[in-house]
C-alpha cells in the first residue's frame, strides 16, 4: 500500500515525518508520495510529488490510501470530497506518542500527532489534531477541523465542521463552536463562537466575517 500525502507544504512535511516515525514501527506502507498541483516541484523531502491527475493515473483506488495535510478547513473539505468522489479511501495517522483513553471514535482521514485524547471523545472525518493538543472528556469535534498545537478543550464541548482552532487556544468546559468558526492564536474562550464568527482575545470576543475577509490570507 501507497500512502499519498495530499499537500507538500509545511503541513506535509510535518505529516510525513510523523509517518515515517511510525512507518518505521509497521510495513504498512510500501512508500510515501506527495500529491500537490500549486507546489510545481517533482520532489519534496526526497519524495515524489504527483499532481492529482498523476496520481490518478498512476495509482488506483485498491494502490493507495491518503491522507490530507492541507491547514484550511475549507480546503481539507474540498479535498476530501474530490478524492472520495473518485473512489479512493482515506488512511489514518495516529502517532505512537498520543495518549489515548479505552474508549472514543476516530473517523476517516483522521491524524492525530501526539495529542493527549481523554475519555469518550469523539472525531470526525478528516480533522487535523496536532501535537500536545490536549481534548477532554466527552468532547465532540466535527469533520474537515484543524485543532492548533498546544490548544486546550475542555471536556463536554462541541466542535462544529470545518472549524479552526488556533495554537495555544483554551475552551473552558461545555463551549459550542459552530461550523466554519475559527479561534485565533491564544484565544481563552468562556462563550459559544457562532457560525462564521472569529474569537479572539483573553477572555476572547466574536467578530463576524465579512464577504470580503478572508482569515488565512
Amino acid at each position: 500500500m501507497i500512502l499519498g500525502v495530499f499537500g507538500a507544504g509545511g503541513n506535509g512535511k510535518t505529516v510525513v515525518d510523523a509517518a515515517q516515525i511510525f512507518w518505521g514501527n509497521t510495513s504498512r506502507w510500501e512508500k510515501i508520495i506527495f500529491i500537490d498541483d500549486v507546489v510545481g516541484e517533482k520532489e519534496v523531502y526526497q519524495h515524489e510529488v504527483f499532481t492529482y491527475e498523476e496520481m490518478k493515473e498512476k495509482y488506483s483506488p485498491d494502490k493507495i490510501e491518503i491522507l490530507i495535510s492541507l491547514g484550511e478547513p475549507s480546503a481539507r473539505k474540498h479535498a476530501y470530497d474530490m478524492i472520495k468522489h473518485d473512489g479512493y479511501r482515506l488512511g489514518q495517522l495516529i502517532t505512537p506518542g498520543s495518549v489515548l483513553p479505552q474508549n472514543y471514535s476516530f473517523g476517516e482521514g483522521v491524524i492525530i500527532l501526539e495529542a493527549d485524547i481523554n475519555s469518550d471523545v469523539t472525531v470526525g472525518d478528516n480533522t487535523f489534531i496536532s501535537a500536545e493538543a490536549m481534548i477532554g472528556h466527552d468532547t465532540i469535534i466535527g469533520n474537515d477541523c484543524i485543532i492548533g498545537p498546544r490548544a486546550f478543550i475542555a471536556g463536554h464541548c462541541n466542535i462544529g465542521n470545518q472549524v479552526y482552532i488556533g495554537p495555544n487556544a483554551s475552551l473552558r468546559d461545555r463551549i459550542n463552536i459552530e461550523d466554519t468558526a475559527v479561534v485565533s492564536i491564544g484565544a481563552v474562550v468562556f462563550k459559544n463562537v457562532t457560525s462564521d464568527s472569529i474569537a479572539i482575545g483573553n477572555p476572547s470576543r466574536s467578530m463576524k466575517k465579512t464577504d470580503d475577509y478572508q482569515v488565512f490570507k
